[in-house]
């Protein structure tokens, strides 16, 4: 008789004493008892029964170690050793069958967890109208296969960390050997192997602890896209997946790739750059329109033409705030608007957004509390912001200042703006690369592949002589 079937059972007990779902069951042989323990949502009964149980009974009398069990129950998808009772807490915890035996010192776990995910779908976030339509789910292991799906390289690395004392998580970091630098996965695996904290939800738990720069623009991606994922990783970057998250990380990530869609690379690469141009002209109109208004109107009224800076006068004559706290006022309002938009149905966010940016402008202007050339360089700001919704949060606080120092100081404090912006950018670094990256720099395939793109057929080339990151 196993002294380890007690040890084990009484503090698995003691452990889930109050968990009303934890579910032992019972099976008397002749040789002795068998006890099964899981969390009954948790685990699939037809599993149970047909998988472990019958078998359980028809080679219990032939059984004389747990190898013979691993060799006999091979339609189980996954059997292993439990170690210590607190690895068999851990296993009952993540939906495994934990099985102890009266007259053997091993206990095992099976994987007979319950199917309950979401089925692989087209990521909402980041739609293409041509080209894959999949999307990762918060499954991991669907995930990972995703990505195999792609990356049928037997370099291609998959490397697994439990994080969160409380929520054992499993993490990984992927990345393909020889292709991706190793000082940058070296890097990775230090920053994730040291992550100490009670739990985690997501990978934005993960993102907070690997980047170590502070600015409101993120140096890490984060992308539902397994394609994204996979050229990524064929570049030689690293990708980390979280399970219980349908996105994943990348690293390094470069400021440029802000301007990058899915898109660019299943349409004709002139279609693609002429959208790459007009992105980056937004971000430079969402940036730069408010505070050379505010610059302009405010203290160089006289560089406007005559009939411009009449119609802004005039228009102005009965707005009883300075036109700095006018547009701070008109961007707060926007963002306000986007914000609830975002917390309701897709419908009623839509309708959200058009009765806020017609009924209350208007009502704003006939009330005189804004002017219609506000409205309209405020009108422009908004959509333009929302061609780069990855980096908009971050340029709406960059224009916040940009306006205060544009009221402040003219031309003078908006250029200054500009040249603040320009420094943090270059400051910046994502996993000990420059976030600015690949300008300033001479390399040839990032070059074919950053403000505008070439063939696919010559980015393709260069990734496979590049080797790895500079």
């Amino acid at each position: 008789m196993s002294l380890d079937y007690y040890i084990y059972l009484a503090h698995i007990k003691v452990t889930l004493a109050n968990q009303f779902d934890v579910q032992y069951r019972d099976i008397e042989t002749p040789r002795g008892r068998i006890t099964l323990v899981s969390i009954e949502d948790m685990t699939d009964a037809d599993k149970i029964s047909h998988y472990v149980i019958r078998p359980l009974q028809s080679i219990v009398n032939n059984l004389h170690n747990a190898e013979d069990l691993k060799r006999k129950l091979l339609q189980s998808s996954a059997i292993s050793d439990i170690q210590s009772p607190d690895d068999a807490i851990t296993s009952i915890l993540s939906g495994h069958l934990i099985i102890l035996f009266e007259f053997l010192t091993e206990v095992l776990s099976c994987d007979v967890k319950k199917l309950r995910k979401r089925s692989v779908e087209s990521p909402e976030g980041d739609a293409v109208t041509q080209g894959p339509q999949e999307g990762f789910n918060e499954d991991l292991l669907d995930n990972i296969c995703l990505i195999r799906r792609r990356i049928k390289n037997p370099n291609l690395r998959l490397e697994q960390f439990i994080i969160g004392r409380s929520s054992q998580t499993t993490v990984v970091l992927a990345y393909i050997e020889g292709i991706a630098s190793k000082p940058l996965i070296a890097g990775l695996r230090k920053k994730i192997s040291s992550i100490d904290i009670d739990f985690i939800l997501d990978v934005s738990y993960i993102r907070e602890h690997l980047e170590t720069s502070r600015s409101v623009f993120d140096t890490l991606m984060s992308s539902e896209r397994p394609d994204t994922i996979a050229s990524h990783l064929f570049e030689g970057r690293a990708a980390i997946l979280v399970d219980g998250t349908s996105f994943a990380l990348t690293a390094p990530t470069f400021f440029l790739e802000n301007f990058q869609a899915a898109d660019d690379y299943y349409l004709n690469k002139y279609t693609a750059n002429l959208a790459r141009f007009l992105r980056i002209g937004a971000l430079f109109i969402s940036l730069m329109l408010p505070g050379l208004y505010v610059a302009l109107t405010t203290n160089h009224l006289g560089l406007l033409p005559t009939t411009i800076a009449f119609t802004i006068a005039t228009s102005r004559s009965t707005v009883p705030f300075p036109i700095a706290v006018e547009v701070i006022l008109m961007l707060l309002f926007f963002e306000f608007t986007k914000k609830a938009g975002k917390r309701l149905p897709v419908q009623i966010g839509q309708s959200l957004s058009i009765v806020s940016a017609l009924i209350l402008g208007q009502a704003a202007i006939n009330a005189g509390l804004t002017s219609d050339s506000t409205v309209v360089i405020m009108g422009i700001y908004a959509i333009t912001s929302f061609i780069n919704p990855r980096i908009s949060s971050g340029a709406s606080m960059w224009s916040v200042l940009i306006i205060t120092l544009s009221a402040a100081a003219g031309l003078q404090g908006f250029f200054d703006g500009l040249i603040l912006l320009a420094g943090h950018l270059s400051a910046l670094k994502s996993s000990s690369y420059p976030y600015l990256f690949p300008i300033g720099t001479a390399n040839s395939f990032y070059s074919k592949d950053f403000l505008f793109r070439s063939g696919l057929g010559k980015i393709s080339l260069g990734i496979a002589k590049r080797g790895e990151l500079p």
